[in-house]
């Protein structure tokens, strides 16, 4: 890698910078002195370079500002960043003569990175081993944050992104995922490591477990036998080990949330659901239930990725013990060396990779179970609907029945409407016989009345039964003029009732028209 990309790099790196420079520093000094520790605050150069010079083992351990439960801690608005400035940094990496590529390996979130290494020599010729790693973290711990706060969160709503963190809602927990970038130089004479932390500083039992892991294992309080020196690797497998653990706590902390999902779906299960209503309630819980089994199987997904990282890295240590030991020893690659025995492997780095290799079973075992909650969860929710469906077919047979009744009083009232209409249409037949023999009637009458009266009694003539024909012509006159008159009548009256008809028609036409041409 070029200086230029290098630079870019670090000032992408930048943004989790402090402006304030508060590093750890761990140091075993030569010839069986002891350990001894400082903080580096960018202005006691002189005095780290000094205890760098005794030193047989130096690392540094830069981490978030951790927050202790002492009250009257002053948190500074800075707490996520990273407790070192960038010309802090930049002068560590130049001291320790860190590779450029272990700035990258800090950015490669998505993607990450195993065990790299390269072997050169110093500024006397003599041989150097430089190796660097980024170890994937994923830690679990009781939920820091309110619901309300969970609710309003982005990160919240998109637990699906395995790089982020889940919340795990029935145990109230919460899954962070992290990053332990480390870089190891080994020389002749001395070790020099830096690691740098990106754990959250408000979860200190994480945050500083790699410094006092480092601790214990440099200061020799670790167990080894009587005036063996600590193993090179020690140091990397006791900070290894310790991410599997915080690993098994992981995977055991999804384990809790999936079978709690269970449980509460097999219980949901044997309910009697008598409503024939949608229940809002338990549709909403059975789509919580169904996202948060959807992001654990996402997240379960990176893990067999970043468990395989983890794997890799220890593998690569042990093998990379070889080179180290020849580093220690003084010689190079390149020259012709007698051939030495081959180190021991270290017993913790075989321990890492057994763990890793049965977290990996336990990672592909949740999985299934993930696969069988979210099997669990379709069946209950397709129940439910079922039963919906079988009570509101229930429903629908009430009410067929009911309009199957209608129907029938619906048949017999038009019966009865028919039997009127046929009484109706016999009484009409019988109006107009008695309105026919009326309009006979009435005339005849009429003018039997008035050729009753007493100044026709005195015509002879009129009184002589031959004269009936008179009586009956005038009758018969007099009802023709009444039939004609009521015949002309009725067929004005259809004409005027026509032409009103056809009026409207033409209107409702012509309002068509109008529409149809605009």
């Amino acid at each position: 890698m070029s200086v230029d990309e290098a630079t870019k790099e670090m000032t992408q790196l930048e943004k989790h910078f402090s402006k304030q420079t508060s590093v750890k520093i761990l140091a075993r000094l030569r010839d069986h002195a002891g350990f001894s520790e400082m903080v580096f605050n960018g202005q006691n150069s002189s005095d780290f370079l000094e205890l760098v010079k005794k030193s047989k083992f130096t690392a540094c351990f830069i981490n978030r500002f951790i927050i202790t439960p002492d009250t009257s801690q002053e948190i500074p608005k800075d707490k996520k960043r990273l407790r070192v400035s960038g010309h802090a940094l930049s002068w560590l990496l130049t001291i320790f003569e860190a590779s450029l590529s272990f700035v990258s390996s800090m950015l490669t979130l998505e993607s990450p990175e195993g065990l790299n290494s390269c072997g050169l020599t110093d500024k006397k010729g003599r041989p150097v081993y430089t190796c660097w790693y980024t170890i994937p973290v994923r830690t679990a711990s009781a939920c820091l944050d309110k619901d309300g706060t969970h609710a309003l969160s982005v990160a919240s709503n998109t637990q699906v992104d395995s790089s982020g963190y889940m919340h795990l809602h029935s145990i109230d927990h919460d899954v962070r995922p992290s990053r332990i970038s480390v870089h190891c130089r080994y020389d002749s004479k001395s070790c020099a490591m830096i690691c740098v932390d990106f754990q959250d500083g408000r979860l200190p039992e994480f945050a500083e477990e790699p410094y006092n892991r480092a601790r214990e294992a440099a200061s020799g309080e670790s167990p080894r036998p009587e005036g063996k020196e600590p193993d090179p690797l020690d140091v990397h497998a006791t900070l290894l080990l310790r991410c599997a653990g915080w690993w098994y706590n992981t995977l055991y902390q999804v384990k809790r949330q999936l079978i709690h999902s269970e449980i509460t779906l097999l219980e949901e299960s044997m309910k009697r659901v008598d409503s024939i209503e949608p229940d809002l309630e338990a549709s909403a819980r059975h789509l919580a239930q169904k996202k948060m089994i959807h992001a654990i199987m996402s997240h379960l997904q990176r893990y067999f990725t970043e468990l395989g990282v983890l794997k890799q890295i220890a593998a690569d240590l042990q093998s990379a013990d070889t080179d180290i030991s020849r580093v220690r020893n003084g010689s190079s690659a390149e020259k012709e060396t007698p051939i030495i025995e081959s180190p021991p492997k270290n017993p913790h780095l075989e321990i890492l990779i057994k763990r890793v290799s049965a977290l990996e079973a336990f990672t592909k075992e949740l999985d299934q179970k993930a696969d069988t909650v979210m099997n669990l969860l379709t069946q209950v929710v397709n129940w439910r609907n079922d039963i919906l469906l079988v009570n509101g077919g229930g429903l629908t047979g009430k009410l067929l029945l009911s309009s199957r009744k209608q129907a029938t009083a619906s048949r017999m009232v038009m019966l009865e409407s028919q039997q009127m209409a046929r009484d109706m249409r016999k009484d009409s037949t019988s109006m107009k016989t008695i309105a026919l023999l009326t309009m006979f009637f009435l005339p005849a009458t009429s003018f039997a009345a008035v050729l009753s009266m007493s100044f026709f009694n005195q015509q002879e003539w009129l009184n002589d039964p031959g004269k009936v024909w008179v009586w009956v012509i005038l009758t018969a006159l007099s009802t023709a003029l009444s039939v004609v008159i009521y015949t002309l009548s009725t067929r004005k009256e259809l004409r005027k009732e026509l032409r009103k008809n056809l009026g409207g028609e033409e209107a409702e036409l012509e309002s068509v028209d109008i529409i149809l041409g605009s």
